[in-house]
């Protein structure tokens, strides 16, 4: 055999093979998550939703069966609020302050200020969703049992304060309720009818039809598009104004929706097929492996990652998911989850930097220390080529937790957490900023390998060189 030709050979494929990027294809498990302060805050019973409050920078949980709201303070409930029965929903309403509440068994909404009920509005019954309007100051609310059980007109209720200013009739099971900046819509995502109802102030100005089980909404704003994950079908479908302009197939059974700020991305996850897709525009640029059954993701600002979270029954353990554009970038376990049930709705905090997340089986409140905030994160960039932007931050975060005993109100042990995080991220490339990843490792070993074949080829040709023949079968020719 001619060995020098067969170490040549395996050099250039091998070479060829690493150059071609054969290694993206190779599955690798995603790596740890880097060092994450993770706090768990003991709410109400049956955690179901989150909002936060730009105001006083609280976030409040509504405890669809203890029939509450708390509201959390850093790592801390601050009160616990009696409200109507069955609390299901949130909104923040900036220009008055008020935190409403959609309570679905008492078909009421409630008004928060701070932490007190300022008023209470009669609506629908069963009350599921809701959404602000800054353009007109109104509160829409999807009721999605109108005909007591007939489900063929349902309704959504408009708010202004807590007076109701008008009922409209928008199809059986209204279950998603979104704003969109760009022209001042409110979207309604009928999942029984199939449709997405569109609204201008108290009007309704078109619907969209033949969809399939529409229900997560998502407004971006790199190109003015509602997005709506149809839940019975795979696909999510792209809406600009009263316009379908794409249905874009993504896995099994799309539930939540998010967007991504530093790389215009809509993320979906898919519930089914324990997926993300990426979206950008009305194309899928990537499909990324998750674990069981996700159900609800939010967009960290402090760090530029999604966090994504399972709601697999057969874990003992909940799993939390990073994503960095595109790419995997690590997973965080987060403790017991008692129930078959798991996470259903997350937000992030841009005060503290905190991702919350509601365990609704747990009945507790996940906050992940993602970053420094938003609002006070020194930031140094250096370009250093032109398509990559090197970005490196320093913070300190200092956070005291402090409980009051109020007759609502469980007492809470005082804590002082002091973190300290250096936070590197670089953009566009979407890859973990700490060291290499699984398959840059394997790129690495892969062109060792190639140049040790390459030297062997040149020492067993230079062997020949000086030899002038191979040797005979009685030895070496003088």
């Amino acid at each position: 055999m001619h060995w020098p030709c067969v170490l040549a050979v395996a050099s250039v494929a091998i070479l060829v093979f690493c150059l071609a990027g054969g290694p993206a294809a190779i599955p690798f498990p995603a790596p740890a998550a880097g060092a994450l302060n993770v706090s768990t805050v003991a709410v109400g019973s049956a955690p179901t939703a989150l909002v936060y409050d730009s105001g006083n920078r609280y976030v409040y949980v509504a405890n669809t069966n203890s029939s509450t709201v708390s509201v959390i303070d850093g790592t801390a409930v601050v009160a616990t609020i009696p409200v109507g029965s069955g609390p299901t929903a949130l909104a923040y309403d900036p220009a008055n302050g008020y935190v409403y509440v959609s309570n679905t068994n008492s078909s009421t909404v409630s008004a928060i200020s701070g932490t007190v009920v300022v008023g209470t509005a009669k609506v629908g019954p069963a009350p599921t969703a809701l959404a602000f309007d800054p353009s007109n100051g109104y509160v829409y609310v999807a009721d999605t049992d109108a005909q007591g059980g007939g489900h063929l007109l349902d309704n959504v209720t408009v708010l202004s304060g807590v007076s109701v200013v008008a009922t409209i009739t928008v199809g059986y099971f209204p279950s998603s309720v979104l704003y969109d900046p760009a022209n001042g819509y409110v979207y309604v995502a009928v999942g029984g009818s199939g449709s997405v109802v569109e609204i201008s102030g108290t009007s309704v100005i078109g619907t969209t039809m033949k969809l399939n089980s529409p229900g997560a909404l998502c407004f971006n704003p790199s190109n003015n598009a509602v997005y709506v994950a149809n839940f019975g079908s795979g696909v999510v479908s792209e809406i600009v104004g009263t316009a379908l302009t794409a249905n874009i197939t993504v896995g099994v059974d799309p539930a939540a929706l998010a967007y991504d700020t530093t790389n215009n991305y809509v993320d979906v996850v898919n519930f089914d097929s324990s997926s993300a897709s990426v979206i950008l525009g009305s194309k899928v640029v990537a499909n990324v492996t998750l674990g069981l059954f996700p159900s609800a993701l939010a967009y960290g600002a402090s760090d530029g990652k999604m966090y994504v979270a399972d709601a697999n029954p057969a874990a003992s353990i909940g799993t939390i998911w990073q994503v960095a554009g595109t790419t995997l970038s690590g997973n965080l376990t987060v403790g017991a989850e008692p129930k078959p049930l798991g996470p259903q709705h997350m937000t992030y905090d841009p005060s503290n930097g905190d991702v919350y997340v509601a365990n609704v089986a747990s009945g507790n409140v996940l906050a992940i220390q993602t970053g420094p905030p938003v609002s006070s994160t020194t930031t140094t960039s250096t370009v250093t080529s032109t398509s990559s932007k090197a970005t490196t931050s320093t913070s300190s975060r200092t956070t005291t937790s402090t409980s009051t005993t109020s007759p609502t109100s469980s007492v809470t042990m005082s804590t002082q957490t002091t973190t300290t995080s250096v936070v590197t991220t670089s953009t566009p490339t979407g890859q973990p900023s700490s060291g290499l990843t699984p398959i840059d490792t394997f790129a690495v070993a892969a062109l060792a390998l190639a140049g040790v074949l390459l030297v062997l080829t040149a020492l067993l040709l230079r062997r020949k060189r000086g030899t002038g023949r191979a040797p005979g079968p009685s030895g070496p020719t003088p």
